[in-house]
């Protein structure tokens, strides 16, 4: 996987948003973050291919999706958010 640098902020910056606010809906994050729904998705299908997101169907009312940190991604957070304040913190 080749990743730019700025691929690399915008994801760094989706996994510290859901470090933030586990639990948050996927409309939550985009808007939030003001990124639309497939890009979301597809940074988030690579946290999930590294093991440290996972989505979870929630079945309504209303439906939704949340995303949460499974346990290696919670193992990770220090770090994670010790390389965001390094690079990304204004």
């Amino acid at each position: 996987m080749a990743y730019n640098i700025d691929k690399f902020k915008r994801l760094l910056r989706v996994w510290v948003f859901i470090i933030e606010n586990e639990g948050t809906t996927i409309s939550k994050a985009s808007s939030t973050l003001g990124l639309n729904k497939t890009t979301l998705s597809n940074d988030l299908n690579v946290l999930e291919r590294l093991g440290v997101v996972k989505r979870i169907e929630v079945k309504g009312p209303p439906r939704r999706n949340e995303v949460w940190l499974t346990e290696k991604g919670k193992k990770l957070v220090k770090h994670v958010l010790a390389i965001y304040n390094e690079l990304l913190k204004p």
